[in-house]
């Protein structure tokens, strides 16, 4: 086992997890699961759709089945999104929901809702973890989440204090859009952490096998 790496699709990883929406198996040419590769798969706040919220959340019951699913998401909330509160409310609740009902981790999307999440979050009382996808954040914004059990997944943009305090046993890295390669993300976040590569690239796999792949 080498890197966890949420949201790539380079072969960095043997770990890798591939990021796709519920939204892409409505198409005509719905991805196809690669054998030996793991996935998450969610309902995006940017790709509700409210005349096909039903049919989203039923197609993603239906995907998370598959035993090559490690994790549900990314889901949450965005200000930025078209549809409004009351439906990236009502997928993000009935998301939890269905995580907690398959054993599996969250990958949280937030952007300018932390407050409202953290409030949905206190309500639902979710049993799996939570991963806060491409956190950028600053430290008091990362104490706040850790305070509520989040994992932080960090991405090439971020704030350097807030990854240089956050615990390392609740810390990711992640690609998704980057330009750089897992292992230079990795590299760069133990010379902040002021640790071996070796010894963050370690903890990084027990995080991994403790959140994602448990059984």
């Amino acid at each position: 086992m080498t890197l966890l790496d949420i949201h790539t699709h380079e072969t960095a990883s043997s770990q890798a997890i591939i990021n796709c929406s519920a939204t892409d198996f409505l198409k005509e040419n719905p991805q196809i699961f690669k054998p030996q590769s793991s996935y998450s798969v969610g309902i995006h706040p940017l790709d509700i759709t409210p005349e096909d919220i039903a049919q989203q959340l039923a197609m993603l019951r239906i995907v998370s089945l598959n035993p090559q699913i490690v994790a549900i998401g990314e889901v949450g909330l965005d200000y930025r999104a078209s549809v409004s509160q009351l439906d990236q409310n009502q997928v993000l609740k009935e998301v939890i929901a269905l995580a907690h009902e398959r054993n599996l981790p969250l990958i949280i999307h937030c952007v300018k809702e932390i407050d409202h999440l953290l409030a949905i979050q206190k309500a639902c009382r979710p049993q799996t973890p939570w991963i806060w996808h491409g956190f950028r954040g600053k430290k008091e914004q990362m104490k706040q989440l850790i305070n509520h059990g989040f994992y932080l997944s960090y991405g090439a943009y971020y704030n350097e204090e807030a990854l240089r305090k956050t615990p390392t046993e609740r810390l990711f890295l992640e690609t998704d859009t980057a330009t750089v390669s897992i292992q230079t993300l990795l590299t760069q976040a133990a010379q902040i952490k002021g640790v071996p590569t070796e010894t963050l690239q370690a903890a990084l796999e027990e995080n991994s096998r403790k959140v994602f792949f448990k059984n």
